[in-house]
């Protein structure tokens, strides 16, 4: 029977050739998953931005209308200041709107004063404790007077339901 010789490589040879292009390997894969993960976040916040804008823009179309129908009410309430007017008024402006949508107005001096009031298209009548002043809708309006402005989502004391509000000021 003939010998065969077996061709053993020492630890370290073994250990010299194979290293350097595991280590080189390593370093390409980091820096692969790096630079593929910049491109996809930036991909990311396109995409995010993209659909940011287009639903942007649908949520304003629907909302267009109303928003004219409150510019509308803004000029007509600079012109009027008469309590029983300005019901029949509002009733006409929204009376396209579903049950669930009101359209409110409120004097900076309290309903509860004598040149104070409220109203709305459906005439709602708030609890007793109910100030307007206080509402989200009636606070970010005053702090952002001239320009539309949206409440963050809440609970509305009418229906219960959750909502958000667009409000303007009128001066």
């Amino acid at each position: 029977m003939k010998n065969k010789r077996f061709f053993l490589l020492s630890p370290k040879l073994f250990i010299a050739s194979i290293v350097p292009p595991a280590v080189v390997a390593l370093f390409a894969c980091l820096a692969f998953s790096g630079v593929t993960n910049g491109i996809i976040n930036e991909n990311v916040k396109s995409q995010a931005g993209n659909a940011v804008s287009r639903l942007s823009s649908e949520v304003m179309d629907i909302l267009q209308p109303n928003m004219d129908k409150l510019a509308n009410w803004q000029a007509i309430v600079q012109e009027i200041h008469e309590e029983g007017t300005l019901r029949r008024v509002i009733r006409g402006i929204a009376a396209d709107l579903g049950p669930d949508e009101l359209f409110y107005y409120a004097t900076q001096a309290s309903r509860f004063e004598a040149e104070g009031f409220f109203i709305n298209n459906l005439d709602w009548v708030p609890s007793d404790d109910w100030e307007p002043r206080t509402r989200p809708w009636f606070t970010k309006a005053l702090q952002n007077a001239g320009t539309f402005t949206f409440t963050d989502p809440y609970i509305d004391d009418r229906s219960g339901k959750l909502c958000a509000t667009f409000s303007e000021s009128v001066q």
